[in-house]
């Protein structure tokens, strides 16, 4: 009797089916938890690199731009223009941020260089610039060999022969790097860095030309 007593008591809990909705999201709710917060980062990188592309482009693109006046009839960039370049670049980089926090160490890396192709087919910097306060991607110096000869690659290992062919070609390399930090930080921990290199023919002229005019970026040319 005791036993057939225990029985009758536990049979209609086994039957009881209140609160299995709640059961079955508790032991779901922490595995769809962790994938939303894991797609949320994820996505916020992929965002990221995209920008991040699309401010280093931007910033060639615009050197490339650079017009020619009644007063200076050669397209002719200088420290102030390219200051407004590089903001650029910052802007198209929102919300994400340029710097790392309070330290205003920037994690927005820029460079824009004109590179020319010498009598010797080597290919040369003649002015290169970064924004100021930069460090870990400086301004090349003036001369500075990218590609030794004929059928070298550039950095980023794109063929000579599809950026310059004759002595006195020009174009302009825009490099860029962004170190993407997570606001979560649970499945992305640590930095992720993306870089990129393009490569834009002057838009009016066979080259840009340089002048130490204006201030705002550093400049070696």
């Amino acid at each position: 009797m005791p036993k057939n007593r225990a029985a009758a008591f536990i049979r209609p809990i086994l039957r009881d089916a209140r609160g299995v909705s709640a059961i079955e999201f508790a032991l779901i709710a922490p595995v769809l938890i962790l994938l939303y917060c894991g797609m949320a980062e994820l996505s916020s990188a992929l965002m990221a690199a995209r920008k991040t592309d699309h401010a280093i482009s931007t910033v060639g693109d615009l050197v490339a731009q650079t017009p020619a006046t009644p007063a200076l009839p050669t397209p002719t960039i200088n420290p102030s223009l390219m200051a407004n370049n590089f903001q650029a670049a910052v802007d198209i980089m929102a919300p994400y941020p340029s710097t790392s926090g309070s330290s205003s160490t920037p994690i927005l890396l820029l460079r824009a260089t004109s590179l020319v192709m010498q009598a010797d087919n080597s290919i040369q910097a003649i002015w290169s610039c970064t924004p100021s306060g930069q460090n870990g991607l400086t301004p090349m110096a003036k001369n500075t060999v990218v590609v030794p000869k004929t059928g070298a690659t550039t950095p980023g290992g794109v063929t000579i022969s599809s950026l310059l062919t004759n002595p006195g070609d020009s174009v302009i390399m825009s490099e860029g790097q962004y170190a993407f930090t997570s606001p979560v930080s649970y499945f992305i921990p640590n930095a992720l860095n993306f870089s990129n290199t393009f490569y834009l023919k002057p838009r009016q002229g066979a080259s840009i030309a340089y002048a130490t005019t204006g201030s705002g970026a550093s400049c070696n040319g």
